[in-house]
């Protein structure tokens, strides 16, 4: 029964998600009463409104104007769930669970507007770092230590930043991904931020050829790259792999 609660409330959380997306994404404002149609003109039924089956039952089409549901809606409801039921099988203990559900939602829905506005809601940096301090004072961690990670992410990437602009004439990377990377310094520890600063860095360079090449926008000369998008892919990974990732460097240095 605790798995069927858990599957729905995925779903449900993804739907509201996708409305949220679209909020930040300026795609459509942002309501808490039942949603309309694309095209604004129809209040959407019960039938209309299930995650997942809807967009099955209506083949991804507007039943009223008949306008293409963009897939994205259906891909966040299976990611959420997908999420959600992952966190409640992986990770032990009901307040564990719920701060890396409510983590990994945060960074799916920074990654997806990242893609699509090159932006990072300041709203949802403030909540991963509120979520970061909650973390420390369940754990009772007031050490000056748990701060190194954030600190450090500040200090490199500006630094780095400004011997950037001082040969290139712009920023390496945006200030959006710096408040990111050290919010989830804040909660991550300091081998798993660095680990996660490297293998974002690492999957952003074929990454940003790939979305490149897919995206259509006619104009790609100065199409730029959603590091925030990467950075919030690789992190939502560690979240379900950091233990293993964890052993894997503690045996490797000391074979080193």
């Amino acid at each position: 029964m605790d798995k069927v609660i858990v599957i729905s409330a995925g779903l449900i959380i993804g739907s509201f998600l996708n409305n949220i997306i679209s909020y930040l994404c300026s795609f459509s404002r942002f309501d808490l009463t039942r949603s309309t149609c694309l095209c604004g003109e129809k209040r959407l039924g019960f039938p209309e409104l299930l995650p997942l089956i809807s967009y099955l039952i209506l083949k991804g089409k507007c039943r009223a104007c008949s306008r293409k549901i963009p897939f994205r809606y259906f891909l966040v409801e299976i990611i959420s769930f997908l999420l959600v039921y992952e966190c409640y099988i992986r990770i032990d203990g009901r307040f564990y669970f719920l701060i890396y559900a409510l983590l990994t939602l945060s960074l799916l829905v920074i990654g997806i507007v990242d893609y699509y506005k090159l932006i990072i809601p300041n709203s949802l940096v403030l909540l991963i770092a509120a979520i970061a301090v909650y973390k420390i004072v369940f754990e009772n961690d007031f050490s000056l230590a748990v701060l190194y990670p954030s600190l450090f992410m500040i200090s490199f990437f500006s630094l780095f930043n400004l011997i950037y602009s001082k040969t290139k004439g712009q920023r390496a990377i945006g200030f959006g991904d710096i408040k990111l990377l050290s919010s989830l310094g804040l909660f991550f520890s300091p081998a798993i931020s660095l680990l996660g600063v490297w293998l974002s860095s690492f999957i952003a360079i074929p990454g940003f050829y790939l979305i490149k090449a897919l995206n259509k926008r006619q104009n790609k000369s100065d199409y730029k790259v959603p590091y925030g998008f990467f950075i919030s892919l690789t992190f939502i990974l560690i979240v379900f792999f950091q233990d293993g990732m964890s052993n894997y460097f503690k045996l490797l240095f000391k074979e080193l």
